[in-house]
């Protein structure tokens, strides 16, 4: 009889640790669940910021060909202002020659 009671209480045990065991494996898939659609909204993160380093990277692209354009437009800007000071200034001596000739009649 005391073995009876003796296997009685191990199969009593052993379904408590299976509950606690159910109980265990419940709670992980919950935190699975869990995991899971933290995942999803972390790829979709990581796709929007994706999508937004492209964006970055075309308008990068975009200013850089405008610098570079406005660069050599200046530059050509530059060239003229250059060449219509040197023509201002030889005009000025033709200007300052002829009212000293015209001074010394």
């Amino acid at each position: 009889m005391s073995e009876l009671k003796e296997i009685l209480n191990r199969l009593t045990e052993m379904g408590q640790d299976i509950k606690s065991i159910k109980t265990d494996v419940a709670g992980l898939k919950t935190d699975v669940a869990e995991l899971k659609t933290r995942m999803g909204s972390l790829e979709s993160s990581v796709e929007l910021i994706k999508k937004r380093q492209e964006v970055i990277l075309e308008q990068t692209a975009g200013l850089l060909e405008f610098r570079t354009e406005t660069k050599a437009i200046l530059l050509d800007i530059q060239d003229s202002q250059l060449a219509t000071s040197d023509i201002l200034g030889e005009h000025e001596i033709s200007i300052r020659n002829l009212r000293r000739r015209l001074s010394v009649i």
